[in-house]
């Protein structure tokens, strides 16, 4: 959602409180009609994926001494991987075909069948290509007699060559069906403890849809090191840790000691592998979701772990402004929020008019941006183009943006060029200028290009929240600020100097003087001052842009930090990459390139690294992206009772 002017105005006065809530409903109970249609929307967006074995032996349908039933699963839940040992009664294959699958997929859930390693192996097929198909279509059988989304291969042991060869081919035979491959929907999962060196996910990874880690009572600080063994076979979104519910009588992981966010798998939810974000997260024996490490006694659930899991992944944002005035946003992923009868999903057609009936209910007189949200965005976009623009896009971009501020600056030169109004009334002349100069930065805002003290604080801001490496914030700034140059430069010897713009003598002394002014005159650390100053105002209007819902929304947001820059005669370093070549171009007496690049250049560049990097990005990043614990008050009772903290995610 995007400020209105009337709500960007309002900004500037309201008190905001950013926290997460629930993705998922505040109890388990099951969705119908409309909320259900949002849960099924959620799932189908870009999102962090939940798992869950459901061990097959402890549903209700398999004995009557079983608390738990697959159908009890929570409706956000992604993909029910249905965990058979192998003795179950013929009555739950009924009802997993009959009641349990249809319910599922009514909420939008997958449900796969999971199956050992040693299943792909059986030495009574041959080990031909027949005979791997042969298996593939038994095992495919298990798939399509029971209207299931796919299997789940477990692979929890080393194998002889023999093996690695029958493995591969069933695997290569049921991606006809299952997989990337198939074009079906189906899924194809690769379930391990072990790392990316095994030799049959080497042989088998294109054929995968996602695969599965084992990372039971592990480490979180060991999770990176799993992960780079994979990454160079599939992205990070096909990449899922787990976690496992204690069992009875089982093996005690220490994964969901209390409380939950404390929990090894609460920062398992929490973490991403350093530069992307992974596919989500998968429990191991989810029908003992919430039992206490040692509670042997069978139990049912109501799978609160589960669902404060998804959450955690998957935040939706409620922000409180003014005095219970409630604000419900959406800070990345598509999602729903259900308070009272209240559902809604970002997506959906119906969504702002439902958004704007609970502002009205709650006393608000238009729907409003988190600052927390637009900074979130701000650093999740800059990651993007960080990580993923080629490098020659990213300096073709920079060169035009060059281009757009050079063409303001030069408008600026004309305007000043009045000698009698420079004399009698400085303050008016240079006002005018300043109304002219945001012409820039509205072109390249709009058009999406960069420049580099925008970089300075977009790419430190996702520095500071992990999403980017330090290396990659600084190629992006060598790469900006050296396409910005050329851009400027291209401009002053192209159309001021060949085409002769500013022949006219008037126009050449007052270019001249204009960056005796800037460069000459004033002291090294005066120019850094005035630069710190300059991009925090340019980086600022850059943040108010982006909260605008329009054309018009974003021109005003720019154009009035950009004129108070202009207008105090601060010093910009791109903005100089016009004015002071220009200068040295028409034959200024004291400046040039050496003198330029020390005096001018510099400190200009430090002053706005300073000014973007410290003043906005780093300032704005500790004000709304660090956490809080204070309650949230909505209708005059505590929606939630605490509030996790917002601090980057563990790499």
């Amino acid at each position: 959602m995007k400020l209105s002017i009337l709500s960007f105005i309002t900004l500037g006065v309201a008190s905001v409180m950013a926290g997460s809530a629930s993705v998922c409903p505040s109890d388990n109970t099951h969705a119908t009609g409309a909320a259900l249609q949002n849960i099924v929307d959620y799932k189908k967006g870009n999102h962090q994926l939940m798992a869950g074995y459901f061990r097959s032996w402890r549903d209700k349908a398999s004995s009557t001494a079983n608390k738990v039933s697959m159908l009890d699963l929570p409706d956000c839940l992604d993909i029910a991987l249905v965990f058979p040992q192998g003795d179950e009664p013929a009555a739950f294959w009924t009802a997993l075909k009959d009641t349990y699958v249809p319910a599922l997929h009514t909420r939008g859930t997958k449900v796969v069948r999971s199956v050992g390693i040693a299943q792909l192996i059986d030495s009574t097929w041959a080990n031909t290509p027949a005979g791997w198909q042969g298996l593939a279509d038994a095992l495919l059988k298990k798939v399509d007699d029971y209207g299931l989304d796919g299997l789940d291969i477990d692979v929890e042991q080393s194998l002889s060559a023999a093996q690695l060869q029958q493995a591969t081919g069933v695997f290569n035979a049921l991606s006809k069906k299952l997989g990337p491959k198939s074009g079906t929907g189906k899924l194809l999962i690769f379930d391990t403890n072990g790392d990316g060196s095994q030799p049959l996910w080497r042989n088998v990874y294109s054929t995968v849809s996602y695969v599965l880690i084992q990372s039971y009572g592990r480490s979180p600080s060991s999770l990176q090191n799993t992960y780079n063994s994979f990454k160079s076979y599939i992205s990070s979104k096909q990449y899922l840790i787990g976690f496992s519910f204690y069992e009875e009588n089982g093996a005690n992981w220490g994964d969901t000691t209390s409380p939950i966010t404390s929990s090894r798998a609460w920062q398992y939810a929490k973490w991403q592998p350093s530069g992307a974000t992974k596919g989500g997260i998968f429990s191991y024996a989810i029908d003992r979701d919430g039992v206490s490490i040692g509670d042997n006694r069978l139990q049912p659930t109501d799978f609160t772990w589960t669902r404060k899991l998804i959450s955690a992944m998957n935040p939706i944002f409620i922000t409180v402004v003014s005095r219970e005035k409630v604000n419900f946003e959406l800070a990345m992923y598509k999602g729903y929020l259900n308070k009272g009868h209240i559902t809604f999903s970002p997506n959906d057609s119906k969504t702002r008019p439902l958004l704007h009936k609970i502002a009205r209910r709650s006393g608000m007189f238009s729907v409003m941006q988190s600052t927390w949200c637009t900074f979130r965005i701000f650093r999740d976009r800059r990651r993007t183009r960080s990580q993923h623009a080629r490098v020659d896009k990213i300096f073709i971009s920079a060169v035009v943006a060059g281009c757009y501020i050079a063409f303001s600056s030069s408008v600026c030169l004309v305007i000043n060029t009045s000698p009698g109004m420079q004399e009698s009334a400085p303050g008016y002349i240079r006002m005018i200028s300043a109304l002219a100069f945001p012409l820039s930065l509205v072109m390249i805002v709009l058009t999406g290009t960069d420049l580099c003290t925008g970089s300075f604080m977009y790419t430190t801001l996702a520095a500071l929240h992990r999403r980017i490496s330090t290396r990659q914030m600084l190629m992006h700034w060598a790469l900006t600020f050296f396409g910005n140059l050329a851009g400027s430069l291209f401009i002053v010897g192209i159309v001021i100097g060949y085409g002769g713009v500013l022949d006219n003598e008037l126009y050449r002394d007052q270019a001249i003087k204009f960056a005796h002014e800037s460069a000459y005159t004033p002291m090294w650390y005066q120019i850094f001052l005035r630069a710190i100053c300059a991009n925090w105002l340019v980086s600022l209007a850059c943040w108010l842009a982006f909260q605008a819902r329009d054309g018009a929304g974003k021109i005003a947001a720019i154009w009035w930090p950009v004129f108070a820059f202009v207008a105090l005669g601060l010093d910009h370093v791109v903005a100089n990459m016009c004015f002071i070549p220009t200068a040295i171009l028409l034959g200024s007496p004291h400046i040039t390139v050496s003198y330029y690049i020390w005096k001018s250049m510099t400190p200009a560049l430090l002053g706005n690294i300073v000014g973007g990097g410290l003043c906005v990005a780093t300032l704005h990043w500790y004000l709304h992206l660090t956490g809080t614990t204070e309650p949230i008050p909505i209708d005059g009772r505590l929606y939630i009772k605490s509030v996790p903290s917002l601090m980057p995610e563990k790499v």
